[in-house]
């Protein structure tokens, strides 16, 4: 009975899954991350929710360490896509706690991508709460893990760090950590997490978007008016979600100039983006947008009347959606 013991524990401790069933795994996460830009937010909770269940169903099953290591990472990958998702469907309480899991499974990993990216998440979520000082704080939590994060990874952190500058206030420091993101841009180290791309990555017109914000909000019109015409050319298909956020940006900074034509004109990507795709950041938006039309001087112009309703409708698709859980 004892040799039977020892060897039924045997076979338990060297358990296995096959290395093709994690290869099905990783490829549909990331073909999850790729996707993200041009799918429905609300689709993706429903895709990374089954993924993460699929994750940790396997993890169960093997006492394989290396594939114990890599489907822990699998499941934090689904937890952070899950977590943007739930943000981009306005669920901010529900997003930080996923963010906080996707975390905790990178630690338990040992992933510094992975960890990089959910605390970026987490400040990212703070800077819209409106709390840019914990926006910061998590930022530079990411920064001391030190090396292991690629360019993207690295330039999407000092995006979220001069967004929370420029809502701090602090125009000088978010100039100067807009200046750092120009030389990442040049950079070209890579991670495994952030060169899967698509929601995982940080293109070069998502970092001129952002800056573009960063801009506006320090009263930097001339930056922000380039930063975001830049953004809109290098804009792809795939980054239609980038473009409408540049436009709108773009569409402010000439709004309060007084050129309202021009601005009605730059303003298209914004209406060409289906409403279940319009997250919770371009809703934030439109906010600013329909409070800029509503300025003395436009009171008059059926133009700008006309460009409000429409602001209006975007902020009643965001309202609209129904509140999701984790």
């Amino acid at each position: 009975m004892t040799a039977e013991e020892a060897a039924t524990d045997a076979r338990s401790q060297t358990a296995s899954i096959s290395e093709l069933t994690i290869d099905q795994l990783r490829d549909e996460v990331a073909e999850a991350a790729r996707s993200y830009p041009v799918r429905p937010p609300a689709q993706t909770v429903s895709t990374g929710r089954s993924l993460r269940e699929q994750a940790e169903r396997l993890r169960e099953q093997t006492r394989v360490p290396d594939q114990h290591r890599e489907l822990t990472v699998l499941a934090g990958q689904a937890s952070a896509l899950l977590s943007v998702a739930v943000f981009d469907c306005g669920e901010l309480p529900a997003a930080r706690s996923l963010a906080r899991t996707a975390g905790l499974y990178a630690e338990v990993a040992r992933d510094v991508p992975l960890q990089a990216y959910a605390l970026g998440t987490l400040a990212y979520i703070a800077y819209h709460q409106g709390q840019p000082a914990e926006a910061l704080r998590q930022v530079r939590r990411a920064e001391a893990l030190g090396s292991g994060v690629g360019a993207q990874g690295r330039r999407r952190l000092q995006a979220i760090a001069a967004r929370a500058l420029g809502h701090h206030g602090d125009r000088e420091q978010a100039l100067s950590v807009l200046s750092a993101t120009d030389e990442v841009l040049a950079e070209g180290a890579t991670d495994d997490l952030h060169d899967i791309g698509g929601e995982f990555g940080f293109s070069a017109a998502r970092c001129l978007m952002s800056a573009g914000t960063t801009a506006l909000l320090i009263g930097d019109a001339e930056s922000a008016k380039r930063a975001s015409r830049r953004a809109l050319g290098l804009a792809r298909e795939d980054d239609r979600g980038v473009a409408a956020k540049a436009a709108v940006d773009l569409g402010l900074v000439l709004l309060l100039a007084g050129e309202l034509d021009e601005a009605a004109e730059v303003l298209a990507p914004l209406w060409q983006l289906a409403a279940e795709q319009r997250g919770t950041g371009l809703v934030q938006r439109a906010g600013r947008l329909r409070a800029a039309l509503a300025a003395p001087h436009y009171r008059d112009s059926p133009l700008a009347l006309e460009l409000a309703e429409r602001a209006e409708d975007v902020l009643r698709s965001g309202n609209a959606r129904p509140p999701l859980s984790p």
